[in-house]
């Protein structure tokens, strides 16, 4: 009788403790999702003032007459990371979204097998098999190591 109760007492800890790691994974995710949601909407804001500002340079004279802004590809011609005082500007410690402020949003993000560190990617092909390529180590959310764009 009591290996019985010792068995069950043992299954619902086990149980108690899936559903409160389940929990935690659903929250750590939505998290991730608030995270990713952040860096669009101020990739958009960016690109929209971006549009606003070509958009007022275009008018000329009293007619008004509007010109047709470059596509979308103008408006990563010059990306905010690669300007090397972006890259000065970012300590250990600072925000993710401190990160996505001075640099722009990443080319790519790579996340830890262990969920626990991300790195931000910002490369862009100069030749063949030639890049330039830099990188932000975080750990929630943080800053931990910053390694400023460099020829590969």
């Amino acid at each position: 009788m009591r290996y019985l109760q010792s068995t069950v007492l043992a299954l619902i800890g086990a149980c108690v403790a899936t559903c409160a790691c389940a929990d935690d994974l659903r929250v750590v995710q939505l998290q991730q999702d608030v995270r990713d949601l952040q860096r669009e909407v101020l990739q958009q804001t960016r690109r929209i003032e971006t549009l606003e500002q070509q958009l007022a340079q275009t008018r000329t004279g009293a007619g008004s007459r509007l010109l047709v802004p470059a596509g979308p590809k103008s408006l990563d011609a010059s990306p905010l990371w690669l300007t090397i005082a972006n890259w000065d500007r970012l300590r250990t410690g600072a925000t993710e979204l401190d990160v996505i402020a001075a640099l722009g949003p990443p080319t790519a993000v790579r996340r830890s097998e262990d969920g626990t560190r991300q790195t931000l990617l910002y490369s862009l092909e100069i030749a063949a098999g030639g890049f330039l390529s830099g990188q932000v180590v975080l750990s929630d959310h943080r800053v931990l190591e910053v390694q400023k764009p460099a020829l590969k």
